[in-house]
Parts: C-alpha cells; structure tokens; sequence
C-alpha cells in the first residue's frame, strides 16, 4: 500500500495492508485474539481479515531485525525502530512506511519509484545470501514492471544465480507463476534467462536458445516464444496459468528436431505430445495443482490443430477431459492464438479467428459427436 501510496495509486489500490508496530506478537495477538500468527517465508506476520469483507488481509509484525546466528543462519529479533525493521527489506521501494509523522524513507524510496527504477536496501551480495528468491522478486519488480535496475544487482544476480536452487521448488513456483503475470512476461523470461537464473526454474527451457526452425519461422523457437509471451501481456484475460502454457508449449522442439534438408530447416513432428510429457513433470517441479496441469499439459498437447469444419471442432473438443472441458478448450485457444498472432502474419491470426468461430459454435451446440460426425456408416461396417 505504501509504494501505491507514493506513486500516486493509491485510488485503484485492492491489495493487502502491511503493518509494523513496537509490540511483541503476544501483545498483538492479545489485541487481535482473533487473529492468527503466520509462517512467512521472510518473517512470521500475525494475520487477520480486512474489516471492509473484500476477501483481503491485514499483516501486522513487530519491527524485525536479521541477525546472523553462528552457523550464518539468520533469524528475526525483535528491533527497536521502524528504521531498523526497513533495513531488512529486499529493495528501496519496498522499505518506506508510514508513521506519525509522515513517510519513513530512509534509502529514498520515494525517488526511485519516481525513477522506476530498482535497487537493493544495502549490500545485494547480501541481500540474495540471505533469501535467493529474491533474485527473481528483483526481476519481476524491474523488467516484468519496464522499470530499470541498478547494474551493480544485475551484477550480483549473475554472480550467485546459483543460489536460486537452495530455494524451495513451491517458493520457486509461486514467484514464477506472478513473474509470468507482469506487464512484460516476455522482458522477465528473457531477464531471468540472461542473469542465469532459468537453470534453476525451468531449465529445459535453455535448450530452446539456439533452435533454428524452418522456412515457417524467422525465429529460433526461444525467439518465438518471447514474441508469444509478448502477444499475451497485451490480452488482460490471459493470467499466470495461460502465460505458463504459452511458455512451454514449444519446450519439446529441441528434443524432437530433425533437420529436413536446408531449404526447409527443421521439423518438429510430435512435439506438441512429447511437449504434453514434458509439461507434466515441469508443472510438478513448480508445484501446480493437478487441476492446475492439467489445463497446462492439455493446451500444449492440442496447440497444433486447426479445426477446419464442424465435425473437426468437435473433434478437436472431445480431446479434452470431461470435467471441466469447456474450460479447458477455452484455455487451449487462448494458447493458440498467442502462437498464432506471434509471426505478425495476418493470413495465420485469421486462420486462427475462423477455428475459434468454429469451435465456440460447436461448443454452443453441446460440443459432442454425433452419428454424423463418424467417418463410417452402417453399410461400412457391414462390408
């Protein structure tokens, strides 16, 4: 709320409020007997509904400071100042507060969100030492945002980007998943690729740098899938899951490239399955539910047909799982049209546009095969 406040967002603001007080958690909880204290990934907050019933939350904390223990663990003890809690934060933008006597912006915060711009409170070697997932929260913040960042923490990410892998997969995967939300997925992505961070995320993905296509493509597949991810960030209905799919849904070309001849290039015969496979195991690396993998793996397994008729829409439709299909199907085209608009080639969008018609008609009529849409007839099976 803080930051939202400063930038001057304050009217469209609908997320959860963040406070710090000079009272231990019992005194909280002793308020707020209500309440409940929660495990944080960075500190314990004491937790509780927002009042105004909006579904959102207020946090409240002690001021913290990080001290280091004799392994080089650290841990939380309880500070003495609302100075000293915001010297514990990841970034300038994040370490402000608001007091009795107005803003409390001891690394000016204030200025760097007027630049847009992202740097780390104090030392960044020490910042990633003490919680690796921030090299990802530093990306999603500057590049997701279109914010610039501070080379001497691109310096530091690059330098311990290992550090990512002693992070958790479920931390990993949640911070992936909001960094495919920003505003600019396809400047994260190429971000978290370039600062070496990707190894430790979705490292089959790496492959795809570098994988020539064919006559169809004037892009390796890693280049195509950025413009992918750029077509989604200007489609606000395609949320973190779509952008997820659209990330992977090329993954297998690499592992299933065979060089046709040098006219053509490569083909890719069977990624799309190959890629369904692959998917699974990627989605269960980041910790997705299975409802959550199944629309993934499904999208990428059907993202090479073109229903063209009718009874190939419905076709296309009974691919799908009977629980929940018309999600699903509705999920696929969102993938789909993202790999279609990519190549900017009007002919292929409105290829797309007449599938879609087609599909959406046939699910508006029940979407299900009937004895018209067989192959065969009566008189076929008796010959």
């Amino acid at each position: 709320g803080v930051r939202e406040i400063v930038a001057g967002n304050i009217s469209g603001y609908d997320g959860d409020w963040d406070f710090a007080t000079s009272a231990t958690f019992d005194e909280i909880l002793g308020v707020f007997p209500d309440a409940k204290r929660i495990i944080g990934r960075f500190s314990d907050v004491v937790r509780m509904p927002d009042s105004r019933d909006n579904g959102k939350f207020i946090d409240i904390s002690p001021f913290l400071k990080e001290v280091k223990g004799d392994n080089g663990d650290l841990r939380y003890e309880q500070a003495d100042s609302i100075e000293e809690d915001l010297a514990r934060r990841d970034c300038t933008v994040n370490a402000m507060a608001f007091g009795e006597g107005g803003l409390v912006d001891p690394y000016e915060g204030a200025k760097d969100i007027r630049k847009k711009y992202i740097r780390a409170v104090g030392d960044p070697v020490e910042k990633i030492h003490a919680h690796p997932i921030r090299m990802m929260r530093y990306a999603r913040f500057s590049v997701g945002a279109g914010w610039d960042i501070d080379e001497p923490l691109v310096d530091a990410i690059k330098r311990y980007s290992k550090e990512l892998g002693r992070e958790s997969r479920e931390a990993i995967g949640e911070e992936f998943l909001k960094g495919l939300a920003s505003t600019y997925p396809d400047e994260y992505v190429m971000a978290l690729c370039s600062w070496g961070l990707m190894w430790d995320i979705v490292p089959e993905f790496m492959d795809t740098i570098g994988q020539k296509q064919n006559v169809y493509h004037s892009s390796d597949v890693f280049g195509h899938t950025i413009s992918c991810l750029t077509e989604a960030r200007g489609i606000e209905i395609f949320g973190p899951l779509e952008r997820l799919a659209i990330f992977l849904h090329d993954i297998a070309k690499p592992k299933t490239a065979i060089m046709k001849d040098s006219d053509y290039g490569f083909s890719f015969i069977g990624h799309e399955n190959v890629g369904a496979e692959m998917a699974v195991q990627i989605c269960n690396n980041l910790r997705l539910s299975t409802k959550e993998t199944s629309l993934v793996t499904h999208a990428i397994k059907n993202h090479m047909r073109r229903p063209s008729t009718m009874r190939s829409a419905r076709r296309f439709i009974r691919a799908f799982p009977e629980v929940d299909r018309e999600k699903h199907v509705m999920f696929a085209l969102d993938v789909i049209c993202a790999d279609r608009a990519a190549p900017r080639k009007i002919d292929l969008y409105n290829d797309f546009i007449r599938c879609e018609d087609l599909v959406l008609e046939a699910l508006k009529n029940g979407g299900v095969l009937t004895v018209l849409d067989l192959e065969i007839n009566g008189h076929d099976v008796m010959e």
